[in-house]
C-alpha cells in the first residue's frame, strides 16, 4: 500500500498541480472541481497514514473555484475541511484560515444557500437573463465570460 500513497489515476497527487493549473486556465472549472476533489482526498489519505500535512495548495484551488462559480458557502466547507487537517505548518495554514475568518465575517456558512436572487440592496446581480449570481467588486455586469459572450450573441445574431 506504501507504493501507492497519494495515487491519484495512476500518479502522485503532486503532479498534479500544472494539470489543474491548465484547467482553471482554460476556465474548465468542473473537470478542476473533480480533479481536486480527488487530490485533496489523497493528500488527506496520505496525511493521515504518514502523519504529515495536507497539501494547502488543492484546498486554496478548490474554495477559488467555488468562489468563481459564485458558491460562496462550499468553498468556506473546503475552508472548514481544511481546517480541521492537522499537522500543516502554519506559515501554509494562515492565509487560507484568513480567507475563511473574512468569508465566515461576512455571514457566510457552509451549507447555506448561496446568495442569488435576493441580493441586499446595493448588491449587483448578473445582467444575463435567468442567472442570479451576485457580482463582486471587480465584476461590471457579468458574472462570467461566458455569460457576456451569450449576451453579445443575443444582441448581435450572426
Amino acid at each position: 500500500m506504501s507504493d501507492r500513497l497519494g495515487q491519484v489515476r495512476g500518479q502522485h497527487y503532486s503532479t498534479f498541480a500544472p494539470q489543474v493549473s491548465l484547467l482553471l486556465k482554460l476556465k474548465k472549472l468542473g473537470a478542476a472541481e473533480t480533479l481536486l476533489r480527488e487530490l485533496i482526498e489523497a493528500s488527506e489519505t496520505e496525511a493521515r497514514l504518514t502523519g504529515m500535512g495536507v497539501a494547502s495548495w488543492y484546498y486554496e484551488q478548490l474554495a477559488d473555484v467555488y468562489c468563481a462559480q459564485g458558491d460562496a458557502p462550499t468553498a468556506v466547507a473546503i475552508l472548514t475541511r481544511f481546517r480541521r487537517q492537522r499537522g500543516t505548518p502554519s506559515d501554509l495554514r494562515r492565509p487560507l484560515l484568513s480567507r475563511l475568518k473574512r468569508l465566515t465575517a461576512r455571514g457566510i456558512r457552509p451549507g447555506s444557500p448561496p446568495r442569488l436572487a435576493l441580493a441586499p440592496q446595493g448588491r449587483r446581480i448578473c445582467a444575463l437573463a435567468g442567472c442570479q449570481t451576485a457580482l463582486v467588486r471587480t465584476q461590471i455586469k457579468y458574472c462570467c465570460v461566458a455569460h457576456h459572450r451569450t449576451a453579445q450573441r443575443q444582441r448581435h445574431p450572426a
